[in-house]
């Protein structure tokens, strides 16, 4: 499941609130939420998660094959925006890898 944008929006807002300490009362509106929409709840979630999961650099394969799906992860996020350390790198790993099969192709 894709995120709405207004879900993802949301996923910031209460990041930065709770990193700032003052997350009670949109706490409070959560729970109001749950009940009134309860879809948007799951969205966050999911928005929440996908936060979570490009904050943190996986870990480098040591096979070929989980070595080329880091690659795409890293240039995936690169695509989506972000520039976290992890994925600028991996972007360029990426670009040298990709320029150099084409130079083997020639």
């Amino acid at each position: 499941m894709i995120p709405s944008l207004a879900a993802v929006q949301q996923a910031h807002r209460l990041v930065d609130l709770s990193c700032d300490g003052v997350i009670d009362q949109e706490a409070r509106n959560l729970r109001t939420q749950v009940t009134t929409n309860p879809m948007r709840v799951v969205e966050l979630v999911f928005a929440l998660a996908d936060m979570a999961a490009v904050s943190r650099p996986p870990a480098i394969p040591r096979d070929e094959d989980g070595y080329q799906r880091y690659l795409k992860r890293a240039h995936a996020a690169h695509a989506r925006g972000e520039r976290l350390e992890w994925v600028v790198a991996g972007e360029r790993e990426y670009q040298r890898v990709k320029k150099q099969r084409l130079r083997e192709d020639k």
